[in-house]
């Protein structure tokens, strides 16, 4: 079908365009999709969102889970990408996404990738460790971000820094990472203080885990971590 498609447009265009709609996504795990209250870890889960990007326009936010395009199945963000790129930049689609446990129609105008633009990608200093505290039930030393380092990394509320990873965490953080929300239930909670995400933690069960909103660098993506059941 790709080929098929590339084929019609270099007859009828001279060239081939491909679409997109602005969002960076990740694979959708069982944990994480136990965290955002699915059944099934089927679908694509966004973390991240271009600015006035096609997606931003049409109300998609970081967080949601695409489930379909125009009724077809994102089984797992393998798919997204080449169900999007197949189709005619202008074209209005329908994203189905999950959103807090209830699902949601969004109309999105796919745009043309541009091949020729470069993403650049300033790299940010990590944010400077202030005096160590001692390590929550996951193993991770926590602390509050500075009005500086707020800034720096254009947040305008919240964000905890980690300031460093005790033992074995079962999960994808390192010190310098920033927790900005939790995520339980379906419903994610803003990452006020240190004190707040380690009294979330303190109450979890043995073996339970939790999935976290996490920014590294420019970047931000979700991970699940899991408290051994002798915790």
């Amino acid at each position: 079908d790709v080929a098929m498609n590339a084929v019609t447009q270099l007859k009828e265009k001279g060239r081939v365009t491909r679409g997109r709609i602005g969002v960076q996504i990740q694979e959708l795990t069982k944990e994480a999709a136990d965290a955002f209250g699915l059944k099934q870890a089927n679908g694509a889960l966004v973390n991240g969102v271009e600015k006035d990007g096609p997606a931003a326009k049409a109300g998609v936010e970081s967080g949601d889970i695409i489930l379909k395009v125009d009724g077809r199945d994102v089984r797992n963000s393998n798919d997204l990408p080449r169900i999007i790129t197949a189709i005619r930049p202008g074209t209005k689609i329908t994203l189905t996404v999950w959103r807090k446990g209830v699902q949601k129609d969004l109309a999105v105008t796919v745009a043309e990738m541009k091949e020729d633009v470069a993403s650049a990608q300033p790299r940010r200093g990590t944010p400077s460790p202030k005096e160590k505290a001692k390590p929550n039930r996951m193993g991770l030393v926590l602390s509050d971000l500075t009005d500086e380092q707020r800034k720096e990394l254009d947040l305008k509320s919240g964000g905890v820094l980690i300031e460093d990873v005790v033992g074995v965490v079962r999960g994808n953080v390192q010190p310098g990472d920033v927790i900005l929300a939790i995520i339980q239930k379906g419903v994610p909670a803003e990452a006020k203080s240190a004190a707040q995400v380690n009294d979330i933690l303190a109450k979890l069960d043995k073996g339970a885990s939790v999935t976290l909103q996490v920014r590294r660098g420019d970047n931000s993506f979700y991970t699940t971590l899991k408290l051994s059941n002798g915790e």
